[in-house]
């Protein structure tokens, strides 16, 4: 992307708008199309087909959506004024997951709540010292994303009932202005595409025989559809930011459109943003993976950079080194916490015992417990029917086992389905639990988990259980074998044997976990939160006055200038 193409500049400048170069909204995404169009991954279909939508009507849907969402009542007693905003304790604005609303057990007192499982530990520290506002999305109305829009919004209102956290919708924050934007944004590139396509160069690089044609597919939608959406997430991102003024944005997913957008309005407004790790991060994840040249040690989000957030909380020493010395972060913006997810597990056997989820579910209690967290909403059809064969053929050799299929919270209906045909098929009785259910309480009562490149993986090590990675692909996965913590099977006909071995002795698993934990989790301590917590004092204490837009105008220039200096 930084070749020079025969107008003189590269793919990634060409596609900048306001300063801010659009290429990093959609380069995870065209990654993940060439693993595809190679061959190298199998996910499931992607999701091109049927998301494009006429772009007015896409604006004129956003716009009696935000209408509709304005006449609900407020969610949040914000403020914008500076007066207030001294007076009031700090604004932390964070991006709240509808995959993230799951069950989880109170410590104290063992009752199961919903709430958001992945900050629950973060909003219960500072409860009464801090004001939250979770920032929800709900997915582009489109008749082939109905299945989707319709949990959100039933997410939404679940949390609205039960959450005592203040919540947005992020779409109430398109206007008349992110409109204009957005269709400067669309001309503008639909402009672009044009001069692209007549330019020698960019023929020559897209001339990739048989893949040539999909390949300008694939870009065409990046410039007449994802980057003039990239335009308006952002112009919509300093509006809520404008109108919220919140201390700090904290964020997961820091490579997605919508927290992206987040970043790069965070920096211009002067608010610091923080992510937090959410999953595992490998030497070729392209969310976290950068040169040096695409990212700029400055904290720029100027064209030719990529945003990123101002601090990166990770889970382990591993990943820092990771982050710093394989890709380009700067040192001094990651941050090793440990995860803050798991420090549950420090007191888990308080709450959460094997004999209570036998009785819970009349499982009798001489039987072992096969725990197969599955992902088949991140796999091709075959794969996931491959899996469902293996798995099943080898629970028909066990004895005395019990299989329970933890769901991805991110699967829907037709998996569900899928994995009750298959159940039926092979007659096997299993429990499936929906994606939404306590995680931790089924690890804790397990005796042995399957999965393939789950975080689950990591916290069933933490609670020292052997691990079985399920790869039938052939895809590369994490380097849980090769840290000696998970058994991998790659074949048919191999798992129950595999199963019966480590059901019997995992002692060689055993004694790599303690130093897997700490290279991968830092410590299990149960203060990984407090240290995040401690993180987001010193972000918030550092905090500049939002400015107002020629303010950032000069600020932008300012940073070009320091850094055309530096280079």
């Amino acid at each position: 992307m930084q070749t020079r193409l025969a107008s003189g500049k590269s793919l990634i400048e060409l596609t900048t708008y306001d300063h801010v170069a659009m290429w990093w909204f959609v380069d995870f995404e065209f990654n993940d199309f060439l693993a595809r169009q190679l061959g190298k991954s199998s996910p499931s279909e992607p999701a091109r087909k049927g998301v494009s939508i006429a772009r007015r009507a896409e604006l004129l849907s956003r716009f009696l959506e935000s209408f509709m969402l304005r006449l609900l009542p407020q969610t949040s007693k914000q403020s914008s004024s500076e007066a207030k905003y001294e007076n009031r304790p700090p604004r932390i604005l964070f991006t709240a997951q509808d995959l993230q609303w799951r069950e989880i057990r109170n410590q104290q007192t063992g009752s199961v709540t919903k709430t958001d499982v992945f900050f629950d530990s973060i909003l219960k520290r500072l409860a009464g010292r801090c004001e939250f506002v979770g920032v929800c999305l709900l997915p582009i109305p489109h008749p082939a994303l109905l299945d989707l829009r319709i949990r959100a919004w039933q997410v939404f209102v679940d949390k609205w009932r039960k959450w005592p956290i203040s919540q947005v919708p992020f779409e109430r924050h398109f206007s008349t202005k992110v409109w204009r934007k957005t269709r400067d944004a669309s001309s503008f590139f639909a402009g672009v595409w044009q001069n692209l396509l007549t330019d020698r160069v960019f023929r020559e690089i897209c001339d990739k025989g048989s893949l040539r044609e999909a390949i300008l597919s694939e870009l065409e939608y990046y410039f007449h559809t994802a980057f003039p959406r990239a335009t308006m997430s952002i112009e919509m991102s300093r509006q809520m930011i404008e109108n919220l003024n919140p201390n700090l944005v904290l964020m997961l997913n820091e490579y997605g459109l919508f927290e992206r957008s987040l970043i790069v309005a965070g920096k211009e407004l002067g608010v610091p943003t923080l992510a937090i790790q959410h999953g595992m991060i490998s030497s070729h994840h392209r969310g976290y993976i950068y040169s040096r040249d695409e990212v700029s040690p400055f904290g720029s989000v100027t064209t030719p950079y990529c945003p990123i957030p101002d601090r990166t909380a990770v889970y382990g020493p591993y990943y820092k080194r990771l982050l710093t010395e394989v890709s380009s972060y700067p040192e001094h913006t990651v941050v090793v916490t440990g995860a803050p997810s798991c420090d549950r597990m420090a007191h888990l056997n308080r709450t959460c015992s094997k004999r209570r989820f036998l009785e819970s579910h009349k499982i009798e209690p001489n039987r072992r417990i096969l725990l197969w967290t599955t992902q088949c909403h991140g796999m091709s059809t075959s794969e996931n029917i491959e899996n469902f064969e293996v798995v099943l053929e080898a629970m028909q050799h066990l004895d005395a086992t019990t299989l329970v299929i933890k769901q991805h919270p991110g699967e829907g209906r037709k998996h569900t389905e899928m994995i009750k045909h298959f159940l039926a098929e092979y007659g096997v009785s299993a429990i499936l639990t929906p994606g939404d259910s306590d995680l931790h309480e089924q690890l804790c009562a397990c005796d042995l988990m399957i999965s393939k490149d789950s975080t689950t993986i990591i916290e069933a090590v933490a609670l020292g259980k052997p691990v079985i990675i399920l790869n039938l692909s052939g895809d590369a996965v994490q380097d849980y074998v090769k840290e000696g913590i998970a058994v991998e099977v790659s074949g048919q006909g191999k798992l129950a044997s595999v199963i019966r071995k480590l059901l019997v002795d995992d002692t060689r698993l055993a004694k790599n976990r303690r130093s897997f934990v700490v290279k991968y989790l830092y410590k299990i301590d149960g203060k990984a939160t407090d240290r995040v917590v401690g993180l987001m004092a010193e972000m918030v204490g550092n905090r500049r006055t939002i400015g107002t837009r020629r303010t950032l105008l000069w600020s932008k220039r300012q940073n070009l200038v320091v850094e055309r200096a530096a280079r």
